[in-house]
């Protein structure tokens, strides 16, 4: 199947969030000065020592990337459903003695796929920051990936699937 615009919004939310946690930890703050500079923005006062701001952007990265990954997942199952009537020598040999829903991902599966695809996204975020200078990895960040991605998958299923009204 040819690359859609959904495969190319998550292929791109996922460029920018490895590029976002692969910058150094020094980086992350001069940008951050550099755009308020620009946009004249005050300088904000140092966050509460108690306020988990590194955690609540991992949040927000990965509700970001996980709401694309997860509507380009949907867009590849409603294809392949469309699709499903092909004739049966489109279909392998090993595949013919299984039923159609057997053979491919259900829609009811694109929660848990998107799931452990953005687990394994947060810990290879994890372990590339490990590397990175003035960066370390952290259970918590990933306890954090997680969270976002969990929030930007129910965001997506409940985009893809809105609730009908019963009449």
């Amino acid at each position: 199947m040819p690359f859609n615009r959904d495969d190319l919004l998550a292929l791109t939310a996922i460029i920018i969030l490895f590029a976002i946690l692969s910058m150094p930890g020094d980086w992350i703050m001069a940008l951050e000065n550099w755009i308020k500079s620009l946009i004249n923005l005050p300088q904000r006062p140092p966050s509460p020592s108690w306020f988990p701001t590194d955690k609540v952007v991992h949040v927000i990265l990965f509700l970001a990337t996980a709401l694309p990954v997860t509507l380009a997942i949907t867009a590849r199952v409603r294809q392949r459903q469309q699709r499903s009537n092909a004739t049966p020598a489109s279909v392998p040999e090993s595949h013919k003695e299984l039923p159609l829903e057997k053979r491919r991902l259900r829609l009811d599966q694109v929660g848990t796929t998107a799931f452990v695809f953005m687990l394994i996204l947060g810990i290879l975020s994890e372990w590339i920051q490990s590397f990175v200078p003035g960066r370390s990895a952290d259970p918590l960040d990933l306890l954090a990936d997680l969270l976002g991605s969990v929030l930007g998958i129910v965001l997506a299923q409940l985009w893809a699937y809105p609730r009908r009204k019963p009449e």
